[in-house]
């Protein structure tokens, strides 16, 4: 448990359990590979511990392969009139330092108001107010800088939306499962 109180240990009944589900594991019609089931079961000893620490140490090396992937999806949305793919790099850039700053913001709030009851409302009311900005800034923010109408700027923003969060699941998969073989 790494010296936290608040993950009991498996018990050797449910080690040998998840052991025998690791070992269980179907690949492709087959076995898996003994790398993939050595994997599964460090991260089933350890009750995930490590595959959390490794998947956070991850994260921002994913990040710096995701932005470059969103900047080319805006290069096909706004491909009149041409920009150069280092602009959309630029403003993707920004508008992610601007979102890491709001969910900042937003974390020290929710710590504020849990740490004390009385600044629970006033803190709930800036964190709804800060979610709501930080949901409308990005399509502001294209409208903007890309200078197209309000129209347009929402079907983009849209597909551009969706595109995200496509290559954002593709790559957190791909950081949890790196992070799982590297343990």
């Amino acid at each position: 448990t790494h010296g936290d109180s608040r993950t009991p240990a498996l018990s050797v009944e449910q080690g040998r359990e998840s052991a025998t589900a690791c070992r269980d594991l179907q690949w492709q019609g087959g076995a898996p590979p003994a790398w993939v089931r050595d994997a599964c079961e460090r991260v089933v000893r350890d009750n995930g511990w490590g595959l959390g620490r490794a998947f956070l140490a991850n994260a921002p090396k994913m990040m710096f392969v995701l932005l470059p992937l969103v900047a080319a999806c805006m290069l096909l949305f706004w491909w009149r009139p041409r920009r150069l793919y280092v602009e959309h790099l630029v403003f993707s850039l920004h508008v992610h330092a601007f979102m890491f700053s709001a969910f900042s913001l937003l974390m020290m709030l929710s710590m504020l108001g849990s740490r004390w009851a009385w600044l629970g409302t006033p803190t709930g009311l800036l964190s709804m107010a800060l979610s709501l900005w930080a949901f409308a800034y990005p399509w502001m923010a294209m409208r903007r800088y890309y200078g197209q109408p309000r129209a347009l700027t929402t079907v983009k923003f849209a597909l551009l939306f969706f595109a995200y969060g496509l290559l954002l699941a593709i790559a957190l998969l791909g950081t949890l499962a790196a992070s799982a073989l590297t343990l």
